[in-house]
């Protein structure tokens, strides 16, 4: 099982067709047979309930299903969230400045901050200079 193979199952579960799902997926016909039935060896279930006419997901295949949805997404996501952390597109950073500074140079290092990282928080903490510790 691969992550390819988990969304071509999707696709035939989401069109209940495999030739539909063929064609959404630019793959053929016999290959979805072929993958959906080396899933079901590889579990040892029936996934689907074929007929002439209908196709229909048994218990099992409803749960591989789900499951899959949820696999895909998750790495889709980590795609997402790898690409936000390489670019440093997202997070959160805490600076903390005497009150001198923050009424003086703050305000213009907040908008060049926000123009630059628009998805990354910043918190700010006021410190008198006693407390201030570098």
């Amino acid at each position: 099982m691969n992550l390819q193979a988990l969304q071509l199952y999707i696709a035939v579960v989401e069109e209940g067709s495999f030739t539909k799902a063929a064609e959404r997926c630019f793959v053929t016909q016999p290959y979805l047979s072929q993958l959906v039935k080396q899933l079901e060896k590889e579990y040892d279930v029936q996934l689907l309930n074929r007929s002439t006419r209908t196709l229909s997901v048994t218990d099992a295949g409803e749960v591989v299903y789900e499951q899959a949805r949820k696999m895909v997404h998750c790495m889709e996501q980590t795609k997402v969230l790898l690409e936000q952390v390489k670019d440093v597109h997202r997070g959160e950073v805490t600076i903390a400045i005497p009150p001198l500074v923050g009424t003086i140079v703050l305000p213009q290092l907040s908008k060049h901050f926000r123009e630059r990282y628009p998805n990354v928080k910043m918190n700010l903490i006021e410190l008198g200079a006693k407390k201030f510790q570098i």
